[in-house]
């Protein structure tokens, strides 16, 4: 059995954008949109949660829209970052074990023993499920091209805002996210993890990561969506738990926000603004405009 060499890092992905290499200095330009009536602002922007060195995020649209509000909420806030490896457990236990190579095409097998050196031991990994090996593997594939949390938008603006004395909230808890890739049905687990151990093979996870940095350094939600496109005709059932349904709890949310006065951040990871089923879409289904910031 064949697998295409081909263009998914899966809508999991979306969670891990992230730089190939390092690079001198440049500066991005996130895409940010705001949000306001009479006594309500919003400002959103798109992140990148692990970059590598040499990529400045503080562009000057981003940099006003820190000055001015008085909240940061991320897709996390710390304290459930902090949870992550209590809470995964719960939701990566597969029903029975398998081992990996046996979820793989024939073909794959060898290249996901040569890619296995800095997983968990097989045993362990027989005992997840499809979805948290590619997260572990994507998270591998991320560490060589040298991308750092630490050096990723939200990390940074979290620092930000901390040293400001402002406060920082979440849209959701680590439980939240988990089971959302618990949801993804197993077919398309299956799926997935076969083509992100035939794109790390063949080096075009590195291109596609590539492509969407530079998408996102460059504020161009166009060339983002069109990345998302192909991973929801690949794995709709993905597309739909990890973006669609989390961006409808997203738009309640800021719309229930817009009832009480103040000025906040809000700061999702870039895939989450692009397309038709991207939240300022849903945003706008809602009569809620948001409007794109110059710079």
């Amino acid at each position: 059995m064949g697998i295409r060499r081909g263009s998914l890092l899966s809508a999991m992905a979306a969670l891990l954008l992230t730089a190939c290499a390092k690079e001198p200095v440049r500066q991005a330009a996130p895409p940010v949109f705001i949000i306001r009536d009479t006594d309500t602002t919003i400002y959103l922007t798109g992140t990148v949660h692990l970059l590598p060195d040499g990529l400045a995020w503080r562009s000057p649209a981003v940099t006003r829209a820190m000055a001015a509000a008085d909240t940061l909420v991320t897709e996390l806030p710390q304290a459930e970052l902090d949870r992550v490896a209590e809470v995964a457990p719960r939701f990566a236990r597969a029903a029975r074990a398998i081992p990996v190579p046996a979820r793989l095409a024939p073909d794959l097998r060898d290249d996901f023993a040569r890619l296995a050196d800095d997983l968990p031991s097989a045993s362990e990994l027989a005992a997840l499920d499809d979805w948290a090996v590619a997260v572990m593997l994507a998270q591998v594939s991320a560490r060589e091209a040298g991308a750092e949390a630490g050096n990723g938008m939200d990390s940074g603006l979290a620092d930000a805002f901390r040293r400001a004395g402002k406060p920082h909230t979440g849209l959701e808890t680590a439980a939240n996210q988990f089971a959302a890739f618990d949801a993804i049905p197993l077919a398309e687990q299956r799926l997935m993890l076969n083509r992100l151990v035939c794109d790390m093979a063949a080096g075009i996870a590195d291109d596609r990561l590539r492509a969407t940095i530079d998408a996102w350094a460059a504020g161009d939600l166009d060339r983002i969506a069109a990345i998302i496109e192909d991973d929801r005709t690949l794995a709709p059932g993905a597309h739909r738990v990890m973006l669609v349904a989390r961006n409808a709890r997203w738009r309640d949310w800021i719309a229930a926000r817009m009832a009480r006065p103040g000025t906040i951040l809000i700061a999702v990871g870039s895939g989450h603004l692009a397309g038709p089923d991207s939240l300022i879409a849903l945003l706008a289904e809602r009569g809620i405009r948001a409007e794109r910031v110059p710079g």
